[in-house]
């Protein structure tokens, strides 16, 4: 008959002061059964305190079908003489398409170089006082080739 040699597989130091810690902990909970019980009392206290926190976004009901998109007559629909329109750059072909569209709404569009220039002309019409209407500024994005 011969022997068997086993080699227990070697441990690195880390886990050999984990599992001495997990052991620790583990005699100190059997001698401290109060301490442990009060220990978990508190936590599904917390547990449940912040589940009631969360209960309306869980209850919340999601829609079965969403809203359908505006469509442009919607858009063109809500649109009135009070709304104040405005673009930048006013530089063609931008300049003949924003043309287009005060005619087809009939209003008057401010044009600017920039939406800085745009903001200044909105303030020096307002003179100061609150602006009750809407605003729109459309701005241009030139791509270049």
């Amino acid at each position: 008959m011969t022997v068997e040699i086993t080699k227990k597989p070697i441990r690195s130091k880390f886990q050999r002061h984990t599992s001495i810690l997990i052991w620790k902990s583990y005699l100190q909970r059997q001698r401290r059964w109060r301490i442990l019980l009060v220990e978990t009392v508190f936590a599904a206290i917390l547990f449940l305190f912040a589940v009631f926190i969360a209960k309306p976004v869980f209850l919340t009901p999601l829609q079965a079908v969403p809203e359908a998109p505006l469509t442009s007559a919607d858009i063109l629909a809500s649109l009135n003489k009070k709304n104040i329109l405005g673009y930048a750059p006013n530089v063609a072909p931008y300049d003949s398409i924003m043309n287009q569209v005060a005619e087809g709404l009939e209003i008057e569009i401010i044009s600017a170089s920039t939406e800085d220039d745009l903001n200044n002309i909105l303030y020096n019409r307002s003179r100061g006082t609150p602006i009750n209407n809407p605003i729109i500024w459309i701005i241009w994005k030139p791509t270049v080739q």
